[in-house]
């Protein structure tokens, strides 16, 4: 039985930032386009897939993001940092073999959200680390408060 909120997944995760709904679908839209898509290409599937309105389609954030895309981008990012998808190629969402055969579900969204929580720890308490530069994303997703 499918968790409500949660496309395609069983057990629902115990974190509930808002983007973390669309980590599943973005693995399995980039499975569908063949392991890799453009940016724009996820946003079209995923804005059929979920039969957004185009009021849905066009709202945006303070900052002038699109709120759906802005969480989308939000969960490729966890998905790049956690080794899932390949952040090396700008424009370009790949899957990575990682991401590829992964079967993501609630307790997998978890560890995702716990290991990049972690990095960032890592990465502030580190000497010199101080606190992380402010990211358009980041910025983008304060605004959706």
């Amino acid at each position: 039985m499918a968790v409500a909120g949660y496309p395609g997944l069983q057990t629902e995760p115990r974190y509930r930032s808002e983007f973390l709904k669309y980590v599943a679908p973005l693995i399995e839209a980039l499975r569908e386009k063949g392991g890799q898509a453009r940016p724009r290409e996820v946003y079209e599937a995923f804005a059929e897939r979920f039969c957004l309105s185009d009021v849905e389609r066009e709202a945006t954030l303070i900052s002038g993001t699109i709120k759906f895309e802005n969480k989308i981008a939000w969960a490729r990012s966890y998905l790049v940092q956690t080794g899932y998808l390949d952040g090396s190629i700008r424009g370009l969402w790949k899957l990575t073999a990682k991401g590829r055969i992964a079967n993501i579900d609630g307790p997998v969204i978890d560890e995702i959200w716990l290991a990049v929580q972690e990095m960032r720890a890592l990465r502030k308490a580190s000497p010199g680390g101080g606190p992380e530069p402010v990211t358009k994303e980041e910025t983008a997703e304060e605004d959706n408060t």
